[in-house]
């Protein structure tokens, strides 16, 4: 589910916990993966793909993806200052910023 967390600089940020198809054993040693696949399979953990967007006026401009994310819970992901989700907050926002110009040129031709 798509959850708005806040809006920097004018844009709307998103962020969705998305199904992840990287296998466990691709980013972990094998006795790693016995107890985090246990973990995951009880909900004491969740393991997902995070999408973070920028949108201005319900448009989507920007987006970024990380994969591999084991959390106590997806919220744990984007609340912990100074993490990942910072670093993809201003990733998506310097996007945007590039991306609006673009289309409000595009509009002005319509």
């Amino acid at each position: 589910m798509k959850t708005l967390i806040k809006t920097v600089e004018g844009f709307d940020i998103y962020f969705e916990a998305l199904e992840e198809h990287i296998s466990l054993f691709d980013l972990f040693e094998e006795e790693e993966v016995e107890e985090l696949s246990e973990d995951i399979d009880n909900g004491s953990l969740v393991y997902f793909c995070a999408k973070v967007t920028a949108e201005k006026a319900g448009l989507e401009l920007s987006d970024d993806y990380l994969g591999g994310c084991i959390y106590k819970s997806e919220e744990e992901f984007y609340q912990m200052e100074g993490d990942y989700f910072d670093d993809m907050v201003n990733i998506v926002v310097e996007e945007a910023k590039k991306e609006l110009p673009k289309i409000i040129k595009e509009l002005q031709t319509v």
